[in-house]
């Protein structure tokens, strides 16, 4: 055990952590109630800052209340079935099936476990006996289809057949909570939430620890080694390129074909902010491919990799460490995905990334800027506000905090003048640049969109509406899509209904915005029902039982300016790219839980948290660009995809590698 431990935590001595897992329990907590200003080595303010990390990690889990059924509960295959329906067949889903197997309390043996999941197709009845507590928000999911027959959910005196026969795929969703019978059971879920509060407690308690026990005073180096640049960046330039070449010319969605018919056609619009297109154009003069965007990104990204590592290095992180970070970053999932995507959200996140290593660099030279420092910062500001509309709302308060910090009044000048000019290229390229170019803007129908989701939420509620606003609610949209077309997770489907005018949109967006808020003010509870919808990758840690969590195309999408661009997919290594498909549903599917971003974003914000009081609280400014990027969608958000958070989550990764700082030097 010793071994291990010494090996996980490198040059940390394993008496050390071994010192950790042997506090005296009962000291502590006896140090808490009577208040002393030291507790087992800490302040009581850092007991109270863990345990409000061990309170917002239950939350962000979320915490579900324990249901049973006093009187059992049984899932019956009846062997009964519609005259036209081809069989009999009874099909759960995945979340289902593991819900029900996962307990040994359960009894399923008269069902039959094909393709990962239950199902009855012969001796029927067959009953599956559900004894185990379950989760409030658990559901049974069966599969309508054409060989599905009849299935009856049975406790104590409630009984209710389901036809399961469709010509169609589809689902039917029971919520367990919604069955009549189910109770809370109060002593399991106090019991649970006990138990996840104290062992949340201990291991905050423990990464605090090591945090704070490996911080040292860090070198005042101010060159940068170009030799542990080249070092750091060549794994991940290997595994950035065997990505590549897996998924060559390039993965490429809606949004990027949208991007690139721009290019090719010399046609610009700033529905993508047209500095964005400008740069991927800059490269297509060079070779017309799409793989010349993708390989640039990949060498781009290695070298900031490279330099980020470096700066750590100069922190007093174990160089060991530093080379085995290398391959992590690039070999992590959702970033070895990511990077063969034409999407502008891969610069972006280069970007954020420039913008924390940087800052952790001025944090490190005392707050004081050399030029070198100047320029990146200045690159990645523009590599933000020019990837990504919202990019603006995170550079300029960025660079606001980073003039309250800095020292001396040529840093805060040299700061100043950096701001100025990213704020001047901002309206320059929304408005003259749009003019030279012949670029139309965004579109006026954009302005509408957070409010068509709110609305959505509202209908699909039943919300209750005067007859004026009414009529401009059924003049959007009729009820029929309304209805059917709302999906909390995303406003695609309403936004590109067919039966929507975006000419009405845009001549009628400050009507439809004021209706929302009042929407809003009048239904509070349902506008905060759909915002913890659509903004639960943010902040969810599990999935839903039915999620799956999307990371890129993995293909060039379908559409006719695919063929009208001439372009498909012509993988270099097609095998590899079958056997990454096909790992992407374990990953993603049965362990999304551990790429999810809510849990890398809280851990990156505790890292943010404690090393700022080591260092002082200026130093939460490294990690103030990803989170703002969070705190913007959190607001915001009108879809998940992964790619918005994907910056912050690389961040929180970079900023969790302090836990590898040497315990003995600061310097090598």
């Amino acid at each position: 055990m010793d071994e291990l431990i010494s090996l996980a935590c490198f040059n940390l001595p394993s008496e050390k952590v071994l010192h950790l897992f042997r506090l005296d329990l009962k000291k502590f907590f006896m140090s808490m109630i009577r208040g002393n200003d030291s507790m087992v080595g800490m302040e009581r303010s850092h007991h109270l800052l863990i345990l409000l990390f061990s309170f917002l990690f239950i939350c962000m889990l979320p915490f579900k209340p324990v249901y049973n059924f006093p009187l059992g509960l049984k899932i019956i295959a009846t062997g009964e079935k519609q005259a036209d329906a081809k069989s009999s067949e009874v099909w759960l889903d995945r979340g289902t099936t593991a819900l029900i197997t996962d307990s040994k309390k359960n009894i399923f043996n008269e069902w039959d476990y094909k393709e990962k999941v239950l199902v009855s197709y012969q001796h029927q009845p067959a009953t599956i006996f559900i004894n185990d507590s379950l989760v409030s928000d658990a559901e049974l999911v069966f599969i309508k289809s054409p060989y599905s027959g009849f299935a009856k959910i049975v406790t104590g005196n409630y009984s209710r057949d389901y036809n399961l026969f469709a010509n169609e795929s589809g689902i039917v969703k029971i919520k367990i909570s919604d069955i009549p019978g189910s109770k809370i059971n109060y002593i399991s879920t106090e019991t649970k939430f006990i138990f996840y509060l104290l062992t949340l407690y201990v291991v905050f308690f423990i990464l605090f620890q090591l945090i704070k026990s490996g911080c040292k005073t860090p070198i005042n180096a101010k060159k940068i080694v170009p030799a542990a640049v080249v070092i750091y960046s060549l794994p991940c330039l290997f595994i950035f390129l065997v990505s590549a070449f897996v998924y060559w010319p390039a993965q490429m969605s809606p949004d990027s074909l949208t991007q690139w018919h721009q290019i090719v056609t010399n046609s610009y619009t700033d529905a993508h902010p047209v500095l964005s297109t400008l740069l991927y154009a800059s490269l297509y003069h060079l070779y017309p491919h799409p793989q010349i965007i993708i390989l640039s990104q990949a060498i781009l990204f290695s070298v900031v990799i490279g330099i980020g590592l470096n700066e750590l290095k100069n922190w007093g992180v174990n160089k060991y460490c530093l080379f085995a970070a290398a391959f992590l970053f690039s070999a992590f999932p959702p970033t070895f995905l990511l990077i063969s995507t034409l999407w502008k959200d891969i610069p972006f996140t280069i970007g954020i990334l420039l913008l924390t290593i940087f800052s952790l660099r001025i944090a490190r030279l005392h707050w004081h800027i050399d030029y070198k420092t100047l320029t990146a910062i200045c690159i990645a500001g523009i590599l933000v506000f020019s990837m990504r509309h919202n990019g603006i709302a995170i550079v300029a308060p960025y660079f606001l905090l980073l003039l309250v910090c800095v020292k001396g009044r040529v840093n805060k000048i040299k700061i100043s003048s950096v701001l100025a000019f990213q704020l001047f290229l901002f309206v320059f390229s929304k408005t003259i640049l749009l003019s030279l170019l012949g670029a139309a803007p965004i579109g006026q129908h954009y302005k509408a969109i957070y409010a068509i989701h709110v609305i959505g939420a509202m209908e699909k509620s039943d919300v209750k509406l005067d007859d004026e606003d009414q009529k401009l609610v059924n003049t959007i949209l009729p009820q029929s899509s309304w209805q059917s077309q709302y999906n909390c997770k995303t406003v695609v489907p309403l936004f590109w209904d067919k039966n929507i005018s975006y000419d009405f949109l845009g001549k009628n967006s400050p009507q439809i915005n004021k209706l929302a808020i009042k929407m809003i003010l009048a239904n509070p509870f349902v506008f905060l029902k759909h915002q913890a919808c659509v903004t639960s990758f943010i902040w969810r840690i599990t999935p839903n039982q039915d999620e799956y969590l999307t990371i890129s195309p993995n293909e060039i999408t379908d559409l006719p300016v695919k063929n009208e661009l001439q372009l498909a997919m012509a993988s270099k290594m097609p095998r590899l790219k079958e056997k990454v498909i096909q790992m992407q549903d374990l990953l993603f599917m049965d362990w999304q839980t551990y790429f999810r971003p809510a849990g890398y974003f809280i851990l990156g914000l505790f890292f943010a948290v404690i090393l700022s009081i080591v260092y002082g609280y200026a130093f939460f400014i490294v990690f103030t660009p990803a989170f703002l990027n969070a705190a913007g969608w959190l607001l915001l958000a009108g879809s998940q995809d992964y790619r918005y958070m994907w910056p912050s989550v690389i961040v929180s990764i970079y900023l969790m590698l302090f836990i590898f700082q040497r315990r003995k030097s600061s310097t090598y």
